[in-house]
């Protein structure tokens, strides 16, 4: 098993960039199916998510709904990699252009935490097992 750290972090950015694709599209089908069914969240719309299901219903349809543009920051790119090479915690930003319902853009940029789980047998060969998204905080206390 290869446990290359820079191989693993081109394979993530790889799954970070098609997720981007999916959200951009509205591909929802694309997008769970680089989740596990069992995936748990946290996201800017709903407090906790209890497995994909959940996820995609009350995160993914609500907020890709009224986003575009959305894409992973080159930088940073963080990843811990656990000893046998099996799960990942990837921590980056993100941007997007969030629509008001007069139809206006405005500008939206958070923080992301996705835990993934690596498969030798089954594709994707990476699969997220756990998202956090939040906005950037505003400041004060």
């Amino acid at each position: 098993m290869d446990h290359d750290l820079i191989s693993v972090k081109a394979e993530l950015k790889a799954w970070h960039e098609r997720f981007a694709g999916c959200v951009r599209a509205r591909d929802f089908a694309g997008g769970s199916a680089l989740f596990a069914a069992e995936s748990r969240g946290f996201g800017t719309c709903t407090e906790f998510t209890a497995d994909l299901d959940c996820l995609r219903q009350n995160q993914w349809m609500p907020v890709w709904s009224s986003t575009h543009s959305f894409h992973f920051l080159p930088e940073p790119f963080e990843v811990i990699l656990s000893p046998d090479g099996l799960l990942a915690c990837v921590f980056t930003l993100w941007e997007s252009k969030g629509i008001s319902p007069d139809g206006t853009d405005f500008p939206r940029r958070g923080r992301c935490t996705t835990v993934l789980r690596r498969s030798e047998v089954e594709a994707p060969k990476w699969v997220a097992v756990h998202t956090h998204y939040s906005k950037t905080p505003g400041g004060g206390i």
